[in-house]
């Protein structure tokens, strides 16, 4: 009888193992559009463009995570969360007014970042992160249940650019 249950029991604690130990973050979603002051110019004419960047992140639920800081390009952002109360969430494509779907329908939570001034010299705290500054446009450092973790986003997504009238 144990022999038929002892594998049970080890694939369970193997599962259990594999479960506690993924992060609670799922993942990070970003945006990056140019933004032309005015009407749209000639095309040989220049003008100043202004970049918004739009970020969220999808957190599984009710999960108590301490977030620590923000990197975006290697630069250092101090930042707010803001809960999402409903996906999906649209997001205008540029000028021709078409939108498309930024963070899909999720039971999981998802908090918009709300980015503030940026600091310099920007903190770096160990060789991980430096790595993960090497080879990544967004990097979030946070805390949960006393571990630290990092949640990466190789490339940010470029929109097409859109001028305000």
């Amino acid at each position: 009888m144990l022999r038929k249950i002892f594998p049970l029991i080890c694939f369970l604690f193997a599962v259990n193992m594999a479960v506690s130990q993924t992060a609670p973050v799922k993942k990070i979603i970003a945006y990056r559009q140019s933004v032309i002051p005015g009407k749209k110019p000639a095309p040989q004419q220049t003008v100043k463009k202004n970049e918004q960047l739009s970020l969220y992140a999808e957190i599984t639920k009710n999960k108590n995570i301490k977030f620590s800081g923000i990197w975006i390009d290697n630069e250092y952002y101090y930042f707010t969360l803001k809960k999402v109360t409903k996906t999906p969430i649209e997001k205008n494509t540029g000028d021709g007014g078409g939108k498309f779907i930024a963070v899909p329908k999720t039971l999981n939570d998802v908090y918009v970042i709300v980015l503030g001034k940026k600091l310099k010299p920007a903190p770096r705290p160990g060789t991980i992160l430096g790595n993960n500054l090497q080879n990544n446009e967004v990097v979030l450092y946070y805390s949960y249940n006393g571990k630290q973790y990092f949640a990466l986003l190789k490339k940010i997504k470029q929109l097409e650019t859109i001028s305000l009238m």
